[in-house]
């Protein structure tokens, strides 16, 4: 990905772009460890405070993947997110 003239000098902000440098087991003043930040979007979620079905656009097979996985590798607009349904598997 060409960072630079994609994001950086179109000047687009890109919020918890870099969640990996995050301390990974004690909490710091202002700074949660990725379980932290799980555990409460799940509790927003469950509370109907942020709702994401507006972000799933397909309900795929697992055998469709190879399909799937080339439609967002050539960035589909109609694609936003995807969930593989294992429950025949």
């Amino acid at each position: 990905m060409d960072f630079y003239n994609l994001v950086h000098r179109p000047g687009i902000s890109v919020l918890g772009a870099h969640n990996m440098a995050r301390p990974q087991q004690d909490n710091l003043p202002g700074i949660w460890t990725m379980k932290n930040d799980m555990k409460t979007l799940l509790r927003f979620m469950a509370a109907g405070r942020i709702k994401s079905t507006h972000l799933l656009d397909l309900k795929a097979d697992p055998e469709d993947a190879p399909h799937i996985y080339e439609r967002i590798f050539n960035r589909d607009p109609d694609l936003l997110g995807v969930v593989f349904d294992w429950n025949n598997y």
